[in-house]
Order: C-alpha cells, then structure tokens, then sequence
C-alpha cells in the first residue's frame, strides 16, 4: 500500500502542471509565514518600545518630584527652621503647609530625623504638628534611603535620589486596605550656599506622590495609550506590560495596557495583495506550461529529424565505402536521399571547373517532375555575390530568395523553376573549395532550422570526400602540420617539442646529455605599438631564421608562445654546453635590420639539462622555462641556469605574492610609524610609516622580502593605496589631538607613480582622510628619483601643485649627481643609515655626511639622518646643521596605540598667538 502511494505520488510528481503549482504554493506559504514571522518581531519590538518609553516618563515623573523636594529642602530659611532642636512650627505653619497637595499633588511631605522619626507632616493637604502615622517602610528601608541620598548632591547638582515603594491605604468607598504605589524623594535638608554645620542634627524632608489613576492617565494621554492600568498581582494576558520595580530591583507591581500594534494593519493590507499575487503566479504558471509544451513538442520534432538525419549520414558513408558504383550514380542516389530527408523540391550537386571561375552541376533530382537533371553552368562572373557568400559563410541560407540581395543576380533562373526559398552548403576540404551542394523547395520556408543546415553542411563534406579521394591525404597532412607545426613560422611547435624530447631520454645512446633552452623575446608589445605588427613580426621571422643557422645538425628549434623559442642543444658535457648559450644569447640579442631599422629586443634564456635536471621531457621543459622566469626578472638579464633551489623559491614566491593579496586590508597587514625629531628643539614632527606582515603561519615577514615580491608582480599598486590610505586616516586623528603641527611619510614605488592617476588618487584620499596636503610626505629612493618617464614626471608635477612634499629616502646609496638633484623638486634628503654608523669617528664618512648636508641646504631642502642609535650620531649631525633625525637611538617603530602613548608623552604645547592647523 505504501509503495503504491510513493509511486503514484513520483508518478505526479512528473507531471510540470502539479510540480509548478506545489512549488508556487509551497512559495506563497513560505513567503507569507515569513511575513508574519516578521510582523511578529516587529510588534514586539513596537511593544518593548513603548515599555521603555512608559520606563522613561515614570522617571520623568520621579525626577519632577525630586525638583520639586529640591525647592524646599536647598533652603536657608527651611534649613534655620528644623535645625534647632525644637522645629519652629510657626514658620513651617506659612511655608510648608498644604499648598505641595493642590499645586504639586504631593500626597505626603514628612520632615524626620536621622533615624527616620516623622517630626512634621502635611498628609494629603492637613498639617500634622505632632505626625503619628508611621512612614510606608521599614528602618531598614530608611537606611538604605539614606546612604541613597548621601550619594547625591542636596542640591540637584547631580540629579535626585528618587524611589518607587508600595504602601496599603484604606479606600474611601470600602473602608478596605488596598495596595498602592508611591514615588518617594528624600533628601537632607542644607543651607542653599553653605555646608550644614556638623553640631546641629541632621534633618531630612521627603515628599511622596501616588501613583494614581490621574497620573496614568496623564502618561497615557501623552504615549497614546489606551486602558494603562496598574495590576498588582500579575499582568492580564491579553494585554502588554511592564513591571514596576522597588530600591532593590523588585518587581512591585505590573503597568499593563492596550495599542493597536502596526502589524495588524500591516497584515491585513498584505493578505489581499498576497491573493492577487497568487493569481497572477497562476496566470504566469499556465503560460509557462503552455511554452513548455510547444517547445517540447519542437524539441520531440527537432530529435527525429536529427535522427533521420543521422542515418541518411551513415547510410551516405556506407554506400559509398561498400560499393564501388560510378560517382554519378552514387550522387544520384545523394540527391535522392536528401531531398526526401529535407523535404525539398530539387536538390542538386555542382563542382567547380578547374579554373574555378565557374561551377557546372554534376547531377541533381526534381521530385515534382520525377526527373534528373544535369550539365549547367554558372559563371562567377555573372554572379559573384552568390560566390562570395558561399566563400566567406560556407553555407547559404535564404528562406525568400526574392528579398535577399545576394541572388539578386540569379532571380531569371529562380523564376523560371519557381524557386522560393534555398540552402546551399560548400563543398570543401581542407581549406579547398570542390563545389556546391543546392537544396531548393518551391515554398517559402519561415526559416531553415539549424539542425538541417548542419545536416547539408555534412553532407557536403561527405561529398568532398567522395570527389576527391587524394583531398583525404591532404586533410591528414594539414592536420599533422597544425597539430605539431606553427603556422606562422613553421617551426616545430610545443607538442612536436616534447615528441622530440621523449625520443631523445628513450635513446640514450645518441644523447647521452643534451640542453633544453628556452628563450623569451621581451618588448614584443612595445615593437608592435611603435613600429606595427608587421615589423613585430619580421623580427620574430629573422629571430628564427637566427636560431635556425645557429642549431647544428641534429638540433630541433620550436617555437612554445608567441614570443618564446626552445633549443634542443647537444653537447660533451655542461660546460660546452654553456659555451654555447653565450654565444647563441650574444648573438640574439644583436640589432634587428627590419626596412632600413635597426630594431633591438633583447632575449631571456633559461637552461635545463638532461638528464641532472630531470629524465622526464615535460619537468625538463618546465624547469627551463623557470630558469627562464628567473632571468627575466634579474637586472642583470642575459640566461639563467637551473638549480634544483629555484624551484621550491619559486613555488613560495608565488604562494607569498598570493597571500599578500589576499592580506590586503585584513588584520594580518598592519603600520608601525617610526618619529623623527627635529634637532634644534628635540621636538617630534612627524613619522615614518612602515609596512608590516604577520603572516598567520610564518608569524613576523620582513618587508625586504614580500616588499620586493609585491613590486614584481603589481601587487604594491593596491598594498601602496592601502598603506597611503591608513597612514593618512590615522596622521589625522593625531593632528586633532596632541600633534597640531604632526607630518606623515610614506613610501612610494615606481609603479605607483608610473600610474597616471596616482595624483588624483592621492587627492581623493587625503580629502577623505581630511588632512591637508602639506601633512604628506611621498618618500621615493634615489634610482627613482632619477628615472624619466612623463608619467612620473606629471605626477610629481601635480602632486606639487597640490601641495605634498617629496623626499629622496637612502641617498648616496644610487648615482646620483648634484645636477640631477637640481632638477627633482625633493624637499627633503634623508642620509642613508650606512653613512652615520662609524660617525663622527669614521673621518671620511663624517665628511661625506657634512657634504651630503651642505648640498642639501644648497638645493633649499631639508636633510634627515636615518637609522641614529647612539647620543654620539645625534650630537654630530646637530654640530653639522643638520634638521632632522630617526633611529632607534631615539624612537623604535611602533603600533598605532604606541605611537599614540608616545605623541602624548612627547607633545609641546604651541607657541602663543599660534593656533592650531585645522583639517580642510
């Protein structure tokens, strides 16, 4: 029974109709108790707001009260009366008398001692001289009132030591003792101006108002509220509220009400929508349903002339592989078959003469004559675009051949046999045109689908192949030419390369060693944008024909990329080998003669050996091209020999290049700021910020080995943008705080300044940071400063316009000359740490130093000295003049919260009359 059910339920289940249904209702219900779900929260939330606004205006009421105590009990003539050890009655008879019930409906005002005897009252409007009803708490409870009240000011200064107490009190109707609520105030009674004076005892007023209905319906109208009530006991069910709560934070009774919650109306404006929805979800389902029955049934069409086709295909191969029937026969029985299959009126098949200036028909069927045909002509003179068409498409297709302007030309011959609509197919083989296969119908066709011009597309290439047998040696030729032979310059390509290296690790004998070169043409891109392709590749044609006369016998050159070659290089041992790779690397790298121009590329190698490299052909390959890698990334260029090391550097400089990415503005990637003082005050004026990685496995990296690897593989674009971005933000908060004057550098590379909108990037974020332009400092090496490129060179102009400073970090460690440095707009020279490590004792580098400070002044620039350790430097360079100094003599980098620490500790205060530089 239950597998019945199972099947019947997979049985419908199948059907689209009820599987689109279920999963519309299944949808609309789920969407709608989302919608109560969330209407629920929101009324619940509306429900713990209004709590907490009927919280906030009992304590407005409470405060009002302890106001109101305020005024009396801060009085000097209040103070003076109740004082002394006798109350003077007279005075509290005019001043503290039944006026606190009518104008401030105050229930009770009690004076008491410090022990909390009642010592005069106005209850409920009546002056009681000698009070004997008790107060509504304990001893206890009074003298929690009282250190309650030595927490606060008598005055109000600091707020009012207010409180909520439930009391029993007799109803008037009933004569029956009812529970109460009271907000109670209390507080001592003291001079307005003055201490009390300690040898006159204490005394305490308190006032105390209840919580009546008057009063809930004050806060009820002021909430709009309805029906708020107090319930002693417990909370109604049906309604909303909040408990009361006394000195210790228990509840004493419950404030309940009613409201119309924002939900209700909210679901009843949705549940007639959510029915107009389910209808239009219906009508959308119905229309779904029916599409996907008229595509099924064009699919189920579509799969059966596919599969009649397939068999004509199959039959078409057989016939002609088990027979060895003439060819007019067997195109004869073509025609036949195609027309039947596509349901056309004429189907026809033309070869082209050998001039192929024409195209004559072999044969062809006309099912409606019952009748062949044979022996036209059609010249592509007379119709040449019909002949282009079929060239440049390889098919045909025109389902009204009256409007389509390529047979234009041929609209006599339509005409004449009633052609309506074509499709043609060309007979080719291996790029070689043989013919043309027309199938014509006398009906217009809406369109010919793509399965029946695949069909004759094969057909047609069924054909080609029965025309021209000797075509299917050509076509095997051609294939093995692309799949192991460049087309462009036709040497052997990367497949035919490691063919090649296999035979060669197989027969030992002929090779007992041999290298595997991989060279790199490097500037390909730059030649083709400055000359045009076509000179970039007549460089690579007469790189080749190089490489060619260099091979010796026996050697194989392969073309592996588009601008990388391979060598196989025989030889007796390495170091012939080696011979040779200098002179063939000195050779590629002599001067291109492409039409009277001397073009220059300069070619990368990396060299592997079998078998100490590797035995395997495909690791041999890979550890050239690593090598290769390897020397294209070297300064010094030229080939680079592989050793079994560079493989595992290489794998992690990739896997470090990626993790720093991927590091990019997350916790692992933070800045220290290292202070520089100036000499003359000892002042800090600014920091340094430095690029730190802990990485989550290899803890602490240093920056000269990630920095490096981020400036080869691009990756210091964004890490410099994050770095400049953080320092800024940050160079801000302290110019607000203990650092007005407080200036940032930060270091940038060559790629950042090569990029034509660094200068507006550095503008957006020191706008968004708030700091002004000359807070920054761009801190550039000095083989930077010294590069020219007119990126560069309008960055740095703009940048200066905008008003950031510029330094040259490490000088005298380049090549720099006194005339270079005139023509950079640095503002600041910072002398590189290797000069000031034997100073003052060193004599030689003293005077370089005083040098390199002397010229600096000369260029009207700044001059730090970097990376002081001891109070010896730092005496020195202030002897010499010089402005600023950083080291850890002074100052180690810190983090953020520590250069913040520091800041503080260090900060001056500003000269007078100076004012604090305030952000843009």
């Amino acid at each position: 029974m239950l597998h019945r059910l199972l099947m019947r339920l997979a049985h419908g289940l199948g059907n689209p109709a009820l599987l689109m249904t279920l999963l519309m209702v299944s949808g609309l219900f789920g969407t709608w108790r989302l919608l109560e779900s969330t209407i629920a929260q929101s009324d619940q939330g509306y429900v713990q707001l209004t709590g907490g606004l009927l919280e906030r205006s009992l304590l407005k009421q409470r405060n009002t009260l302890g106001h109101n105590l305020t005024e009396y009990n801060s009085w000097d003539d209040m103070y003076r009366a109740v004082s002394s050890p006798t109350l003077d009655t007279e005075w509290l008879h005019t001043n503290l008398t039944g006026s606190i019930y009518r104008t401030l409906n105050i229930q009770l005002g009690v004076i008491t001692d410090a022990s909390g005897k009642p010592l005069y009252a106005v209850r409920n409007g009546a002056i009681e001289e000698a009070p004997t009803l008790p107060l509504p708490f304990t001893a206890l409870q009074w003298q929690r009132l009282v250190r309650m009240t030595a927490r606060y000011d008598p005055r109000g200064s600091e707020g009012y030591p207010t409180t909520i107490f439930k009391d029993t009190a007799p109803n008037p109707l009933t004569r029956q003792k009812e529970p109460r609520l009271l907000m109670l105030a209390v507080q001592r009674i003291v001079p307005e101006n003055e201490e009390p004076r300690s040898a006159l005892p204490a005394r305490y007023l308190l006032f105390a108002k209840d919580i009546d209905p008057a009063l809930l319906e004050e806060i009820a109208g002021d909430l709009r509220l309805a029906h708020l009530q107090l319930d002693y006991a417990s909370a109604p069910p049906s309604t909303s509220a909040i408990a009361v709560k006394g000195q210790e934070g228990e509840p004493l009774a419950y404030l309940s009400w009613q409201q119309e919650l924002p939900g209700d109306h909210l679901q009843a404006s949705l549940l007639p929508r959510a029915l107009v929805l389910l209808l239009l979800l219906t009508a959308i389902a119905l229309l779904l349903l029916r599409v996907s029955r008229q595509l099924t049934l064009r699919h189920q069409r579509t799969t059966e002339r596919l599969i009649s086709q397939g068999q004509v295909l199959r039959e078409l191969v057989a016939e002609r592989q088990d027979k060895s029937e003439p060819l007019d026969a067997y195109l004869k029985l073509l025609c036949q078959k195609l027309a039947i299959t596509l349901d056309a009126a004429r189907v026809s098949v033309w070869r082209y003469q050998p001039d192929h200036q024409a195209l004559v028909c072999l044969t062809g069927v006309d099912r409606d004559a019952g009748h062949h045909f044979s022996g036209a002509l059609l010249q592509f003179s007379d119709h040449p675009d019909y002949f282009t068409a079929l060239h440049e498409e390889r098919y045909l297709c025109a389902s009204h051949v009256a409007t389509d302007p390529r047979l234009s030309s041929m609209q006599d011959y339509l005409l004449e046999n009633t052609i309506r609509s074509i499709l043609d197919a060309a007979v080719t083989l291996a790029g070689i045109h043989y013919g043309v296969i027309c199938v014509e119908d006398h009906k217009r066709r809406a369109a010919w689908h793509p399965d029946e011009i695949n069909f004759i597309c094969s057909s047609a290439d069924v054909v080609a192949l029965v025309m021209e047998s000797g075509a299917r040696l050509q076509a095997e030729g051609e294939l093995h030419r692309h799949s192991y032979y460049d087309r462009f310059t036709g040497l052997p390509n990367r497949a035919r390369l490691l063919m090649q290296l296999d035979e060669l690790a197989m027969n030992r004998s002929e090779a007992p060693i041999f290298g595997c070169l991989i060279l790199a043409l490097d500037g390909l891109p730059n030649i083709n944008e400055l000359y045009g392709h076509d000179h970039g590749d007549q460089v690579i044609l007469q790189l080749c024909e190089r490489l060619g006369r260099l091979a010796e016998p026996g050697e194989l050159v392969a073309r592996v990329a588009e601008n990388r070659f391979c060598l196989i290089l025989f030889g007796k041992d390495e170091s012939s080998i080696n011979r040779r790779v200098n002179a063939i690397t000195e050779t590629l790298n002599l001067p291109v003669d492409v039409n009277a121009q001397l073009i220059s590329a300069r070619a990368n190698a990396g060299l592997a050996l079998f078998p100490q490299d590797s035995k395997e052909p495909l690791r041999l390959l890979e550890h050239a091209e690593l090598a290769m890698q390897i020397s294209r990334n070297s300064l010094n260029g030229g080939w680079v020999r592989f050793h079994e090391e560079m493989s595992a550097d290489w794998h992690r400089r990739h896997l470090l290049v990626n993790e720093l990415r991927q590091a990019i503005g997350s916790r692992h990637l933070f800045l220290c700021y290292q202070p520089y003082h100036e000499l003359k005050t000892r002042r800090t004026r600014g920091a340094e910020a430095l690029l730190r990685w802990h990485h989550p496995q290899h803890g602490l990296i240093s920056p000269g080995e990630f920095i490096p690897l981020a400036e080869d593989s691009g990756v210091i674009v964004p890490l410099g943008e994050w770095v400049l971005r953080e320092a800024c933000q940050q160079a801000a908060k302290w110019r607000q705080g203990p650092q007005p004057d407080f200036t940032i550098s930060v270091n940038v590379s060559l790629l950042q300044l090569e990029d034509p909108h660094f200068a507006d990037l550095v503008a957006g974020i020191l706008a968004t940071a708030h700091l002004p332009p000359s807070a920054l400092e761009l801190e550039v090496t000095e083989t930077l400063a010294l590069r020219q490129s007119g990126s560069i060179e309008e960055n740095i102009r703009r940048l200066k316009s905008l008003g950031v400073s510029l330094a040259i970090d490490d000088f005298g460690t380049g090549y720099a000359s006194f005339s270079y440095l005139r023509r950079f707009p640095a503002e600041k020279i910072k002398i590189d740490k290797q000069f000031l490590d034997q100073v003052p004792d060193n004599h030689q580098d003293a005077a370089i130093v005083r040098m390199i400070v002397a010229m600096g002044h000369s260029l009207g620039a700044v001059v730090t000295g970097e990376g002081i350790e001891n109070e010896r430097q730092l005496a020195f360079l202030g002897e010499i003049g010089c402005d600023y100094a950083q080291g850890f003599h002074l100052s180690k980098p810190l983090e953020q919260h520590a250069m913040s620490r520091y800041l503080a500790q260090t900060a001056a205060p500003a000269p007078r009359g100076q004012q604090t530089p305030s952000t843009l």
